[in-house]
């Protein structure tokens, strides 16, 4: 035990404390003094710039034994290390900036990986990015027959249901895919209806594109948008957000793959009104990225190198 009792202390500082003798590369030297011939421990330390530790040294009396002495390591955050000159603001500005950087840098890299592994399911469909004519939507029948959907969507779109009904959630689709020719369709009804209550047709189309893209311009066409509604509220209107169904898909909808799509605050980004009954599938990782982030669809492609 004598032996374990004779320790070194080490400090940054040149100084002498007790018996401590500091060379100028800080390295003390400390000699232990008992009845026994003094012993001699010599350690070397190489100081580098980027030390992130302070070892502090601390010593105490244990009695007739003799003295020991005890170190301690005590770990000093970066901010605190004269690493860089300048006030504190200073450092933790850079510090800061420096971490969103870093973070920029990772979620473009993963958005553009993203991308790469479904870029058709990903499509971005607007006003300013209509739908190309030669793009596939892979449909097939759902709801029985009644509407169709991309086969992509199909079977996330029956395991979220699925998990929504085990806890007492149903729905109805009210809209899915949508062609052209009824895009075009929808539109002129709209407008001949608002042209009866008083509407030049100018205003009319104005009103009907703040919630419905033009011909060419609807997600619906790509097959991948869907207008669900909660069961007994057949109302496609902002009453849908109220109910406890629509919150759950709101809520849980990414892990399926699918994001809300035109967002309540994010309408200036989208060119649309909110719309909680309106669903879009994107796929699940990239649905889970998008909800972390807090991305729409056109903030995900400024992240892009396309």
């Amino acid at each position: 035990m004598q032996k374990d009792r004779n320790t070194a202390m080490l400090s940054f500082l040149p100084e002498k404390t007790g018996g401590a003798e500091m060379d100028t590369k800080g390295i003390a030297i400390m000699k232990k003094r008992s009845g026994f011939e003094a012993r001699k421990l010599a350690v070397t330390v190489a100081v580098s710039v980027s030390l992130a530790a302070i070892i502090q040294a601390h010593w105490f009396s244990e009695g007739a034994g003799g003295r020991i002495y005890r170190w301690r390591q005590a770990v000093a955050d970066r901010e605190s290390m004269a690493v860089f000159s300048g006030t504190r603001e200073e450092k933790e500005a850079g510090s800061s900036a420096q971490v969103q950087s870093r973070k920029a840098a990772v979620s473009e890299d993963e958005a553009n990986e993203i991308y790469r592994e479904n870029s058709e399911q990903l499509v971005l469909v607007n006003r300013e990015n209509p739908l190309s004519p030669a793009y596939d939507a892979m449909l097939q029948q759902i709801c029985g027959g009644r509407l169709e959907a991309s086969s992509r969507l199909y079977g996330d779109l029956q395991a979220m249901f699925a998990d929504a009904a085990d806890v007492g959630h149903t729905f109805w689709i009210a809209s899915a895919y949508r062609s052209r020719e009824k895009q075009q369709e929808l539109i002129d009804e709209e407008a001949d209806a608002l042209m009866a209550e008083g509407m030049s047709r100018e205003e009319a189309l104005d009103e009907i594109y703040r919630e419905t893209m033009p011909v060419g311009c609807s997600e619906h066409e790509t097959g991948l948008a869907l207008d669900i509604l909660v069961s007994g509220n057949m109302e496609m209107d902002q009453s849908q957000e109220e109910s406890v169904g629509n919150r759950w898909l709101r809520e849980n909808c990414q892990d399926y793959g699918f994001v809300l799509r035109y967002p309540e605050d994010k309408s200036s980004v989208t060119g649309v009104d909110y719309e909680p009954w309106h669903f879009r599938y994107v796929g699940k990782r990239a649905a889970r990225f998008l909800k972390n982030h807090g991305l729409t669809l056109e903030e995900f492609y400024q992240l892009l190198e396309v």
